[in-house]
C-alpha cells in the first residue's frame, strides 16, 4: 500500500492525531524573510512581539519561541539589525501572558549554567510552569565572535561535550539543596539556589548533526528538525524517532520546523513568494553563510546551516522547503508530513506574524483534523 493512499485511509477511519502547536516568533526585524520586500510590521521591536505572543495565545498555540540573536546581516535590508536579547524578552511575554508557555533560547558556550539555572527559576516565578529552554551551542563564527562570545579551542564534538556538562549542572541546581561539582569546563562548591522551579523546564534542541541529536535525545524533552515535505525530511524524521528509541528516549518529542507562505489561492501565495523573492537580499544571504564558513570545523557543521550557501540563482528570501499555497492546501500538506513524519508537533514561521498567523489558525489549522491531525487552535 502506498504511503498517499494510507494516509487517505487515515483520515477516513478518524484516526486523529493531537500535536502541539507553536510559533517561532520574530524578535528580530524582517523575521525570516530575507528581502527589502519583507512585511514592514515585523520590526523586531518588543511591541510587535507582545502583539503576536498575545494573538498566538488567543487563537489557542500551545507555546512560542524565540531565537537568541547575537548579530544582524549586512544588505540593503538589515535583516535582525534590531533584534532582542531572548530571556529577557521571554521574562516580559511570561508577564504579559496567562497560559502559553514561553520558550528562551541560550547559547550553553556563552552563559555559565549557574546564570542561566538562576534566571530560569526566576522567570518559572513569573509565569509557574509556563517556561521552556531552547539550547544551542551556535554554529556561525560570525554571529557570536564580533562580540567576543565565540568560544575558541573547542572543536565541534568539545562543545557538545561543554554543552553536556552544562545542563548535567544546570538541572542538579533546579533539584538538589547542595551541589559540588568538578569537571572539565565548570566547578561548583557546595553551591545553593532557590527557589527550585515549580517543575522542570522542558528542554529544546535544534542540533541536526550525529553529535548534536546525540546530546538532544541524552539531555532534552523536545527536538526541533527543520520540516518540510520532502523524502528527506521524512527520513530524517523517522530516523530521528528510531534513534531516540534505541537509546531508549521514547517519550522525546520531535517538533517539524515549518515555513508556511499562505494565500487565499495557490497563485495568491505563490506570488506572494516571487514578490519576496523579487526583493531578496544576496547581499544579507552571503553575510550569512560567511558566518558559517568561518567556523573552524565547518567540516561539522550542518547541512541545514549551510543551505544560504547555494548558487546566487537558486537564492530564496525564503527558507528552502517553505510550504507555499493555499490555506485550505496548507491543511492537507501540514497535516500529511505530521503523519507521515510521526511528529509530535509543528513550530510555524510566517510573513505577516498577525494577520498571516490568524488565518492560519483559522482556516489552515482546523482544516488538519479532515486528514486525521488536530491540533488545540481554534479548539
Amino acid at each position: 500500500m502506498s504511503a498517499g493512499l494510507a494516509y487517505e485511509l487515515q483520515s477516513l477511519n478518524n484516526m486523529t492525531k493531537v500535536i502541539d502547536t507553536g510559533v517561532f516568533i520574530p524578535v528580530g526585524n524582517h523575521g525570516w524573510i530575507h528581502s527589502v520586500n519583507s512585511p514592514a510590521a515585523e520590526d523586531g521591536s518588543f511591541q510587535r512581539v507582545l502583539e503576536v505572543t498575545k494573538g498566538a495565545e488567543t487563537l489557542g498555540f500551545d507555546f512560542v519561541l524565540s531565537p537568541g540573536i547575537w548579530r544582524g546581516r549586512k544588505g540593503p535590508s538589515e535583516h535582525w539589525m534590531r533584534s532582542l536579547e531572548s530571556l529577557t524578552t521571554s521574562a516580559a511575554l511570561l508577564q504579559g501572558t496567562n497560559r502559553i508557555s514561553v520558550f528562551g533560547t541560550v547559547h550553553m558556550t556563552v552563559y555559565h549554567p549557574a546564570v542561566v539555572a538562576k534566571i530560569m527559576t526566576t522567570l518559572d516565578q513569573i509565569g509557574p510552569g509556563r517556561v521552556g529552554l531552547n539550547l544551542v551551542t551556535g554554529s556561525s563564527y560570525l554571529d557570536l565572535s564580533h562580540v567576543g562570545l565565540w568560544r575558541d579551542g573547542l572543536d565541534h564534538n568539545e562543545r557538545y561535550d561543554l554543552a553536556d556538562e552544562w545542563i548535567q549542572v544546570v538541572k542538579r541546581l533546579w533539584t538538589e539543596d547542595i551541589v559540588s561539582h568538578k569537571g572539565r569546563f565548570y566547578e561548583l562548591t557546595e553551591a545553593t539556589m532557590g527557589p527550585k522551579p515549580s517543575r522542570l523546564p522542558p528542554l529544546a534542541n535544534a542540533g541536526s548533526s550525529g553529535r548534536g541529536f546525540q546530546f538532544a535525545v541524552q539531555n532534552c524533552d523536545i527536538a526541533f528538525l527543520s520540516g518540510s515535505d520532502d523524502p528527506k525530511f521524512k527520513e530524517a524524521a523517522i530516523r530521528a524517532k528510531e534513534t531516540a528509541r534505541s537509546m531508549g528516549k521514547a517519550a522525546l518529542k520531535i517538533y517539524g520546523l515549518l515555513t508556511l507562505i499562505p494565500g487565499e489561492t495557490d497563485q495568491d501565495a505563490k506570488d506572494r513568494k516571487d514578490h519576496f523573492d523579487r526583493g531578496v537580499d544576496i547581499e544579507c544571504l552571503d553575510d550569512i553563510a560567511l558566518g558559517y564558513s568561518l567556523n573552524p570545523n565547518i567540516k561539522d557543521v550542518s547541512p541545514g546551516s549551510l543551505r544560504l550557501a547555494a548558487s546566487r540563482e537558486k537564492r530564496s528570501a525564503v527558507t528552502p522547503g517553505a510550504f507555499v499555497g493555499s490555506y485550505a492546501s496548507l491543511g492537507k500538506r501540514i497535516a500529511q508530513v505530521v503523519t507521515d513524519c510521526d511528529l509530535d508537533g509543528i513550530i510555524l514561521i510566517v510573513p505577516d506574524y498577525t494577520t498571516d498567523l490568524e488565518a492560519v489558525a483559522k482556516q489552515t489549522l482546523v482544516r488538519m483534523s479532515e486528514y486525521g491531525v488536530s491540533c488545540r487552535v481554534g479548539a
